[in-house]
């Protein structure tokens, strides 16, 4: 299954793309391919292509992960609109 991921964070994007390089191995289980492109310094995109939807959610929602990407989230009242 195709995938567009939208993440939006305060740390920095190289912050975000070591732990996405972090957790490359671990996803290559359940993912077939995938691209992280910078829109801005606190915001991305990812294109994936997953091929076990379940072991991608447990990589996300693994205590760690959580709470490393809860640390990276921004609050959507403080994320400028144009």
């Amino acid at each position: 299954m195709n995938l567009c991921i939208v993440s939006e964070y305060n740390c920095t994007f190289d912050d975000f793309a070591a732990l996405v390089e972090q957790s490359q191995e671990q996803a290559r289980a359940f993912l077939a391919d995938f691209e992280l492109i910078k829109v801005h310094d606190h915001k991305s995109v990812m294109l994936v292509n997953c091929t076990d939807m379940e072991a991608f959610q447990a990589l996300l929602t693994s205590s760690t992960r959580s709470l490393r990407l809860i640390e990276c989230k921004v609050p959507k009242d403080t994320i400028p609109r144009s």
